[in-house]
């Protein structure tokens, strides 16, 4: 937490070259770290003891989550968000630091 807290704090001041070298630096280690169950991890193949299951049968869930970041990316927010509204999803927002949204 405190790690990401401060790359947050410096992050306008790196170069994107660098910031994608962090970045793909820190994807091979938790690869690495995950390697025996990663992309499945076979105990979650099972739905938890006692789990009535997905309403109305439905067989998954899908969660859509946005990372907003920077003046471009909370300009075209409201856009984003009619057209989610529009085709029924629901949806979560993150790293939203100048406005409060009521979805």
């Amino acid at each position: 937490m405190l790690k990401n807290r401060i790359y947050y704090q410096v992050k306008p001041y790196l170069p994107w070259r660098f910031r994608m070298g962090l970045r793909r630096f820190f994807a091979r280690k938790t690869l690495q770290a995950n390697k025996d169950v990663w992309p499945i991890n076979r105990a979650a193949s099972e739905p938890p003891e006692g789990w009535p299951g997905w309403p109305t049968g439905k067989k998954f869930a899908l969660a859509l989550t946005h990372d907003v970041e920077g003046a471009r990316g909370l300009a075209r927010l409201r856009q984003l968000m009619e057209l989610e509204i529009k085709l029924g999803f629901r949806f979560s927002f993150s790293r939203i630091r100048w406005i409060t949204l009521v979805c």
